[in-house]
């Protein structure tokens, strides 16, 4: 099965649709694409492209959609997602890369 991120959503100064908090930190909120019969997923990111499994920073058992802080203005991220179900974690989505608060 093939599915991707949808969309990838940030925060800057210019934007007033988050929360004060958000503004002071990095935030990016992904979005997917929801997959039959998973009952979770991981996202794995990184600082550079090619992000996978096995080289990416996982965080496990998120819900879509999935808010990230923290993340460093100006500095680009890649994703990719996973879905989880009792068969165990499919393969990684298409990555998508975002610079935050640009």
């Amino acid at each position: 099965m093939y599915w991707t991120i949808t969309s990838i959503a940030g925060c800057s100064k210019s934007e007033n649709t988050h929360t004060t908090s958000a503004l002071t930190i990095g935030k990016v909120t992904l979005t997917w694409q929801d997959v039959p019969n998973s009952t979770s997923y991981n996202i794995y990111y990184s600082d550079k492209p090619g992000v996978t499994k096995k080289n990416g920073i996982k965080i496990s058992n998120v819900k879509n959609p999935h808010e990230m802080i923290g993340l460093k203005k100006g500095k680009k991220y890649y994703f990719v997602v996973t879905a989880v179900n009792d068969s165990g974690e499919s393969k990684e989505s298409e990555e998508i890369s975002y610079t935050v608060g640009q």
